[in-house]
């Protein structure tokens, strides 16, 4: 007996215009072969069409975040940031998605956060920290982690030096005066001062001081007054110092980047009762403030 084979053809268009040609033989005489094909035959359809389906929802580019000022790179990768209570707040816009966003805050005691379209205002609170997420009505989400906290200015001590002048000092006196304003300076080459700003005029707050590498944190407070001469009242315990700021002029190789800065202590009328010739005595600490 002869077998007729018969062909069914099917061209489909999918919505990113891709053509799909399907084929399938069939014996007409087989009714078990012919469901067979045609369940076959909707099960690729299906698929075609789940996939398709998938391929539009993905489309879309990912949600993002960017500065007004497109000069300046917005780290989408680590998704956080930092602000001082004491700042405006921040405004960034949205990228990506379908543009149908919506905004959630998680702690709005801590931040707000206001949308207005494809931009996104956030400004602090209080001390803090919460969670920013935005979405879209394709299923596209970012969630944008924010932290208040006051500002933090650390600065790592890079030298220790001393200047002593006086005409009628002998060599001996003077390496005395020299040797003694070395061990009172409080930090050592790789310790630090680490300011913690607490007001809005960052003239006063805390401090952390590292005397040196893998030594003990020692606490306090300071005073900043910048009038004729910039100066930091450091007070730790019973103890008090009183340091010049100044752009660094010493013997420590400059960076290309950071300018060195000083802090300069005058000593001078701790020496006058037992060195009468003394003129000047500055303990001096070198150092480049860490970004």
């Amino acid at each position: 007996m002869a077998i007729h084979l018969l062909k069914i053809c099917c061209i489909l268009i999918t919505s990113q215009n891709n053509i799909i040609y399907l084929q399938f033989n069939y014996n007409p005489d087989n009714m078990k072969t012919i469901q067979l094909y045609f369940l076959l035959f909707a099960i690729s359809i299906c698929g075609i069409i789940s996939s398709c389906s998938d391929d539009d929802n993905n489309s879309y580019a990912p949600i993002t975040l960017s500065y007004p000022e497109e000069s300046i790179e917005f780290d989408n990768e680590s998704r956080y940031i930092t602000l001082s209570p004491f700042s405006e707040g921040i405004l960034l816009h949205i990228k990506g998605g379908d543009e149908n966003y919506t905004v959630t805050n998680a702690d709005n005691k801590v931040v707000t956060a206001a949308q207005t379209g494809n931009k996104i205002s956030i400004t602090p609170l209080s001390i803090g920290s919460s969670a920013i997420t935005i979405k879209d009505n394709a299923g596209n989400s970012y969630v944008l982690s924010v932290n208040i906290e006051f500002y933090k200015h650390t600065y790592d001590i890079v030298t220790n030096e001393v200047l002593v002048e006086g005409g009628d000092l002998t060599m001996n006196e003077k390496k005395a005066i020299e040797e003694e304003l070395l061990k009172l300076i409080p930090v050592k080459p790789k310790g630090k001062y680490v300011f913690i700003r607490s007001n809005k005029d960052n003239n006063i707050g805390d401090i952390e001081v590292y005397p040196n590498t893998g030594g003990k944190t020692l606490k306090g407070t300071y005073k900043y007054s910048g009038n004729e001469t910039r100066t930091f009242t450091i007070n730790i315990g019973d103890n008090t110092h009183i340091y010049e700021y100044l752009m660094y002029n010493g013997s420590l190789l400059r960076n290309e980047v950071l300018v060195p800065m000083m802090f300069r202590e005058d000593l001078t009328e701790k020496f006058k009762e037992k060195y009468p010739a003394v003129e000047k005595a500055y303990a001096i600490q070198g150092m480049i403030q860490e970004r």
